[in-house]
């Protein structure tokens, strides 16, 4: 980022501009303003809205992103405003190469946990998938239990009523037999 408080005023030559935070700045000793330099497209020269990521005029990108720490940057600027960063070839080249060498095993660490996290919920969702079956074959399997032991209790009523007709009937023959 450009700083404001280094740059004097190019009408008077003396004051110190200083940011308004509306995306101008002001000279301290003659009250000029003048618009900032991350709203002026450098391609183009249009005046773009303060957060502008491309220009209104040419579509060209306003912003560059830190090839070292991620951060949204002003397209003129030399260096990043949060890693001092350079952007000039020597300065990408050397964040490429240690992309390359230094985050290599950052990136293939995150991606081996961010690939332990999916195949530990995947195994986590087949086994919820188990326990369900689970359970609906032994649902299943009590309800056959329970008409089974309905129907042995069936089949024993009829052979205890069987039994007692059977007594009955031996009772009653006996009865006539002795009689006659």
């Amino acid at each position: 980022m450009t700083d404001e408080s280094a740059l004097t005023c190019p009408q008077c030559q003396q004051g110190q501009l200083s940011d308004k935070g509306d995306g101008t700045l002001e000279c301290a000793q003659c009250g000029a303003r003048f618009v900032t330099p991350q709203r002026i497209c450098p391609y183009c020269d249009t005046v773009n809205e303060v957060d502008a990521k491309t220009c209104s005029g040419c579509d060209k990108p306003l912003r560059r992103t830190c090839p070292r720490c991620g951060t949204s940057n002003w397209i003129g600027a030399r260096q990043c405003a949060s890693c001092d960063q350079r952007f000039d070839t020597i300065g990408l080249i050397a964040a490429r190469e240690e992309l390359r060498f230094v985050d290599r095993f950052t990136h293939r660490a995150r991606g081996i946990t961010d690939l332990k996290a999916s195949e530990h919920a995947q195994s986590q969702q087949r086994m919820d998938q188990f326990w369900d079956e689970d359970r609906r074959r032994r649902a299943t399997l009590a309800a056959q239990q329970a008409k089974q032991k309905q129907q042995e209790m069936r089949m024993m009523y009829v052979a205890i009523a069987f039994l007692v007709i059977v007594i009955i009937g031996i009772i009653v023959i006996s009865l006539i037999a002795g009689r006659g």
